[in-house]
């Protein structure tokens, strides 16, 4: 699985992702922004949305991505606690 398609996955099964906003035309989002935003919850600083779509064209999250992917994919049930 791309990260890509780890932050979409994550995006859809999350409570607070996919089904709580609001769609853009019909296009599916990517959970890219979405993420971005839950960062200001999850760390202590919050990352821009240009850094998500940095780590999505590098292919590899940075330490701090980690914790941020793995909290949030906790929270959505997708990894054991």
């Amino acid at each position: 699985m791309t990260l890509r398609e780890r932050i979409a996955r994550l995006y859809a099964a999350h409570p607070e992702g996919e089904r709580a906003e609001a769609g853009t035309a019909g296009r599916r989002g990517l959970g890219q922004t979405w993420l971005a935003r839950q960062s200001g919850r999850v760390l202590p600083e919050p990352v821009a949305p240009r850094t998500v779509r940095d780590w999505v064209r590098r292919g590899r999250l940075p330490p701090i991505g980690v914790i941020l992917v793995e909290r949030l994919e906790e929270e959505a049930g997708l990894r054991a606690a």
